[in-house]
């Protein structure tokens, strides 16, 4: 091979290295490209199988190079219908887990959305898969659980109501529900047909037989009643001559019967779904009765009319409802 000189300043020529010398270089570089280029490809391709268990992410591993977290309006044109949809913050983390993985107990693939409150809440749920995770594109609530009927708490779930109205501006059918729900059958079975808007009972029969529908789980289909109704929930929420403290779910209840008194195709076809196979807190955990010896099996167990998320917990745990721990044992991909 011809070998390459290099003539200095002082006149002095002398050889640097020969022709052979450059091609293997060459050929070293090459292939310790391709080798260590694949290499980082593999890594890319596995990294969903190599992230760490959910109880286990902290604020510290996230990336802080990776892109602004989507929002709503980014994704809602792309989901399909119907849309399952929960809002969340920090401290719902954990129950959430619970709610999906009743969910896929089921071997059920519903599309689901969570709209995160905050960033902590979206860190954690953007690990799952099969899910699609937002961050609000409102306000930030505080990462924590507001009691009941709380300012704090009612300015919370208040923003529920302008992704449901989104959704079905974007021409999906939306199935709201609180993340404190567990499945234990498919519901959408019990939606079709001539309905609008699908509801359940949030209070007990009593001497009044004051009829109050729960705002925390309910079926909107796209079409002009269901929109009337939220469109008309929405207006009142946001309406100056609100009271200070009122929740929604009485302005709910008000916007259905709005709905109902309606003519033409605004006129709002309501079905109130079987209260023995959806049940509110203080009927199904009321009972000692074991789930299994029951006579009727519910399709999906509400476990509100409780206090605090800890109390939650424990009721989750006594009736064999809590499936987030048992569930760590088994591997990462299983688990998602």
């Amino acid at each position: 091979m011809e070998t390459v000189f290099q003539t200095f300043a002082s006149g002095r020529t002398t050889a640097v290295c020969n022709f052979s010398d450059i091609l293997h270089q060459s050929q070293f570089y090459h292939k310790r490209k391709q080798r260590y280029g694949h290499a980082r490809q593999s890594h890319r391709n596995n990294e969903d199988e190599k992230r760490p268990s959910l109880s286990a992410v902290k604020p510290q591993e996230i990336n802080k190079k990776d892109p602004k977290p989507p929002t709503l309006s980014d994704v809602a044109s792309s989901l399909q219908s119907p849309v399952v949809l929960s809002a969340i913050n920090e401290a719902f983390i954990e129950i959430t887990e619970n709610f999906i993985l009743s969910i896929r107990k089921l071997n059920l693939t519903p599309s689901i959305l969570i709209v995160c409150e905050d960033k902590r809440s979206y860190e954690v749920l953007s690990t799952w898969k099969n899910i699609t995770v937002v961050m609000t594109h409102l306000q930030l609530s505080k990462s924590a659980a507001e009691d009941w009927r709380s300012k704090a708490y009612n300015k919370l779930v208040d923003k529920r109501v302008p992704y449901i109205l989104e959704l079905l501006q974007h021409g999906k059918d939306v199935f709201f529900m609180d993340t404190d729900i567990v499945w234990l059958a498919d519901p959408f079975p019990y939606v079709h047909g001539k309905v609008d808007v699908a509801v359940i009972h949030d209070y007990p029969v009593n001497k009044e037989k004051k009829v109050i529908y729960c705002a925390g789980y309910a079926y909107f289909r796209n079409c002009p009643a269901a929109k009337f109704v939220v469109n008309h929930w929405q207006k009142m929420l946001v309406s100056p001559k609100r009271k200070e403290g009122s929740e929604q779910q009485g302005k709910f209840n008000k916007a259905l019967k709005k709905g109902l008194g309606q003519k033409g195709n605004k006129k709002l076809r309501l079905k109130v779904l079987p209260r023995n196979l959806f049940q509110a807190g203080f009927e199904f955990f009321n009972s000692s009765t074991p789930l299994d010896e029951r006579p009727v099996r519910p399709v999906m167990i509400h476990n509100n009319w409780i206090v605090g998320l800890a109390p939650k917990l424990e009721r989750y745990k006594q009736f064999g409802l809590w499936f987030v721990e048992s569930n760590r044992s088994s591997s990462e991909t299983s688990r998602r």
